[in-house]
């Protein structure tokens, strides 16, 4: 009998031996995963939702309760001041008017805006959809253009 001693004792030849499988361990994956997504929410999908609404805008109506121009410092024309309006609703929480908005004309556009009254606001789609959210979070969605609501 020429029979070779790995065969005889039940364990393969040496050729025909099995590597040792390596588990694909799918919990490994999730935090990665996770992180991935994450930082693609914060960073693509706000620059991505800016540029939709821009050419996709809807109007909500709000009764207003203060309108403030202010001037703002920060990372927006490399550091410099830029001016804005922050106007405060009843019904839709906090919006920003910032299109057009200059050092000359803040406050004036701001006092167009008499508590009480109700206005109808111009926003993106996004903005609209997402504005419970955006609230939350203390960002506020940006108004395009409004007007009064007589009557």
């Amino acid at each position: 009998m020429n029979v070779s001693h790995g065969q005889a004792s039940g364990e393969p030849a040496e050729g025909n031996r099995q590597k040792p499988q390596t588990k694909l361990r799918p919990a490994r994956l999730i935090f990665p995963v996770l992180l991935l997504l994450s930082l693609a929410a914060v960073i693509v999908v706000p620059p991505l939702a800016s540029l939709y609404d821009q050419s996709h805008r809807t109007r909500i109506e709000c009764t207003v309760v203060e309108a403030e121009g202010v001037k703002v410092s920060g990372p927006r024309n490399g550091g410099g001041p830029y001016h804005r309006v922050y106007i405060t609703t009843a019904e839709c929480g906090e919006l920003l008017y910032e299109t057009g908005i200059t050092a000359s004309n803040r406050d004036s556009v701001a006092a167009e805006l008499e508590p009480g009254e109700k206005y109808s606001f111009e926003i993106g789609e996004v903005d609209n959809t997402f504005r419970w959210l955006m609230n939350r979070f203390d960002v506020s969605p940006e108004v395009w253009s409004f007007e009064e609501i007589n009557g």
